[in-house]
């Protein structure tokens, strides 16, 4: 009996870690987005500004924010949107 170490497994773990990071890091570049609310969102697989697209505070409810943070949000990223496409 010995030791098997799948070194590819350990680096594909590594590299997801690295991309949920820069996806939390993205997301806070919204103003007033905080941190564990851009953890939340990722958890969700909302990654990027774009992501945003269809989704609206009752979606973020049902998720589990609290509706102020909701709306929040929501507001903040038309708002970012709107500066992104200017």
């Amino acid at each position: 009996m010995g030791w098997r170490l799948d070194i590819n497994k350990l680096a594909t773990e590594g590299n997801f870690e690295k991309r949920v990071q820069r996806a939390v890091e993205g997301l806070n570049l919204i103003p007033g987005i905080k941190d564990e609310h851009a953890s939340h969102l990722v958890a969700m697989g909302i990654t990027s500004l774009e992501a945003f697209e269809d989704v609206t505070a009752a979606d973020l409810v049902e998720a589990g924010f609290s509706q102020e943070d909701a709306e929040f949000i929501i507001a903040q990223v038309q708002i970012a949107q709107n500066k992104s496409t200017q």
